[in-house]
Order: C-alpha cells, then sequence, then structure tokens
C-alpha cells in the first residue's frame, strides 16, 4: 500500500522527496504512538506535508494525535490526512460520493486512482486467485491523500511562502463541481486554476475582482419560471500575464455564448471592456469597483445597460441587469450563482 501510494504522489509532484516514516502497526495505540513520533520528526526535519491513508481513529487516541497535528500545522506543514475531519487538516475524499466514513464535509475531492487499469489481463488473474489484499495496488480512496499532497508541493514550488490555511483556501476556492458516476462532487481540484491563481501577477487595478476570479459559477434566473430553468455558466480569468480578464458566460440549452474582455485604458487609467456573443451582437463600456463588487456600464446599438455583480456573505454571486429607460434604470433579471 505505501508503495503505490509513493508512486502516486511521484507521478503527481515528481521532483519531490518521499519520506517513509514507518508508523503501522496492528493496534490503533501503538500507530498513534509511532505517527505522533513521526510528526515531530517532520517538525524537527522541516518537511512540508504529511500524507495518511488508512482507518479512522478512536475518539481517545484522536486527541493526542490532533495535539501533534497542530503542532506540525503550526510550524508549517500540511497534513492531507483522510478520514480523519481535524478542522485544518486539508481533507481529501474521492469523487465516489460519501465514503461512510468521514465526520466533516471533505475540503476537495480528488479523481480517485486504481493502478488496476495498467495491468494485463495475467496479472489481474493472478491478483484474483488469492493474493493477499495488501498487495493490490487499487487505492480508490487511499490515493487521494497523496494526490492532494502532490498538488500542495505544485503549489509550495511556485509559491513557498504559503501556510498551510492559504494551501486549504486556494485549492478550495479555484475547484469546481463535477458530476462523476453518478455524483456530484462539488470541489474537484482544478490544479491548473490553483497555480494561476498564485502565479498570475494580477495587474493591481483588477484587484476588486478577486472575489470571483479562477472559479467555474453555475446560477438560475431568481425567480425561475418553467420555461427558464437553464443553468448560466461564468467563469473570470486572468489572461495576458495578468494584464487583462477574460469573463465567459455559457447557457448550453440555449446555445448561447458570450465572451468579455476587461482591459485597462492608458489614457484614462480606467478599466474598459468590449463583449462579444455568437449571436452577432457587441458592446462596450466601463467596469468599475461599487459597494463590495463590480459593475459594468455599457451600450450597444440598440441600448444603453448596466450589470452589477457583488458575491453575499453567504458566498451567492448576484448578477443584476438594468436597462436604462425614461425614468431611470429598471432592473431586467437577477441571476444567483453558487461554484
Amino acid at each position: 500500500h505505501g508503495y503505490w501510494m509513493a508512486s502516486v504522489l511521484r507521478e503527481i509532484a515528481p521532483e519531490v522527496e518521499i519520506y517513509a516514516l514507518c508508523t503501522y502497526a496492528s493496534d490503533e495505540t501503538s500507530r498513534v504512538n509511532a505517527m505522533v513520533r513521526a510528526i515531530e520528526w517532520a517538525i524537527e526535519h522541516d518537511l512540508d506535508v504529511l500524507t495518511y491513508s488508512a482507518a479512522r481513529f478512536s475518539e481517545e487516541n484522536r486527541s493526542k494525535l490532533d495535539r501533534a497535528v497542530e503542532r506540525a500545522i503550526e510550524h508549517g506543514i500540511v497534513t492531507t490526512f483522510i478520514h480523519y475531519p481535524h478542522p485544518r487538516n486539508l481533507l481529501p475524499t474521492w469523487m465516489g460520493g460519501p465514503s461512510g466514513d468521514d465526520e466533516r464535509t471533505a475540503d476537495v475531492n480528488v479523481l480517485h486512482y486504481d493502478y488496476s487499469v495498467v495491468f494485463t489481463q495475467r496479472y489481474a488473474e493472478w491478483l484474483e486467485s488469492g493474493t493477499k489484499s495488501s498487495y493490490r495496488p487499487f487505492l480508490s480512496l487511499s490515493s487521494t491523500s497523496p494526490v492532494t499532497a502532490g498538488f500542495v508541493a505544485m503549489l509550495r514550488s511556485v509559491a513557498p511562502t504559503m501556510n498551510p490555511e492559504e494551501c486549504k483556501r486556494v485549492l478550495v476556492e479555484t475547484s469546481r463541481p463535477m458530476d462523476f458516476e453518478g455524483h456530484r462532487s462539488r470541489r474537484v481540484v482544478d490544479i491548473a486554476a490553483a497555480l494561476l491563481s498564485v502565479t498570475r501577477g494580477l495587474d493591481p487595478r483588477f484587484e476588486f475582482l478577486e472575489s470571483v476570479l479562477g472559479k467555474r459559477w453555475t446560477g438560475r434566473y431568481v425567480p425561475t419560471e418553467p420555461d427558464e430553468q437553464f443553468d448560466h455558466v461564468i467563469e473570470w480569468k486572468p489572461i495576458l500575464g495578468g494584464a487583462a480578464i477574460r469573463c465567459t458566460k455559457r447557457v448550453a440549452e440555449l446555445d448561447f455564448e458570450m465572451e468579455t474582455i476587461y482591459y485597462t485604458e492608458p489614457e484614462s487609467n480606467s478599466i474598459a471592456f468590449v463583449s462579444l456573443t455568437n449571436r452577432g451582437q457587441t458592446s462596450r463600456g466601463t467596469v468599475r469597483s461599487e459597494d463590495g463588487g463590480f459593475v459594468l456600464l455599457g451600450s450597444d446599438p440598440r441600448r444603453e445597460f448596466r450589470y452589477t455583480f457583488k458575491v453575499r456573505p453567504d458566498g451567492v454571486l448576484e448578477d443584476r441587469f438594468y436597462l436604462q429607460d425614461d425614468g431611470g434604470w429598471s432592473q431586467g433579471h437577477l441571476i444567483e450563482y453558487t461554484w
């Protein structure tokens, strides 16, 4: 099991140094005592990440382990222990639905490894002939710990000063929902988006967009009429090394796509936008920060309009659209998004 764990970690982050701390024991108390000693060794030797993939612990042994884990996290070590609900642990799980063995919702979902897909039929038959299961490299949920550890290693390779809380926050905030084998996973790691979020060198004038960047937002009209139950998907991502922002919006059921570029106007030092749709519509205008969110003021050949975007305290993104008329601004729609 440990060999395949190490193999997964090496595949995700090939340049990592891997230390096998040999904490396995047949009874839980001995195993936890060994883990505490291993954690102290990891602190002494300035390791970056600790993984654990085995059964959950009893409450009595949990308290002993908690104290050691707290010391490790205070020292800057990220833990990616499965079945370990400590609030500061970066808790991973698979994409196969609830494991039934976790006390709290996992922080991230990971596509679990199963090395059986690379085996020859002959070897697969040999495994089925009665070989001890401990030799079978069918990691499933166990693989999520080294995969997540590999993601942390990748983050720290480009941002070495990130602390455990920052590593968790970035992986969670840049994750996205995904359906897999009939199950909905809410926080599937998008490591490319995570790395981009810590390396993008964003132009400071775009900092008011931080709350929406790097996330895939999905929403519907509020209220939703029976004939308007369509998913609106919108994303903002830095482009050109952080010198501009691309916003893409799609409504698949309506075959609608829109792409908007936010950019800076050198003369006025303001932020402008240009927007195009797959229906031949074009609009232009300005973008500015307002009331904890941001506003697009623009026009097309037919009208003047206003979009306001704001993330509420509950994490929901509100998208309000207004049209200019003789009496001022009248609201056209409200869409509420989650990510």
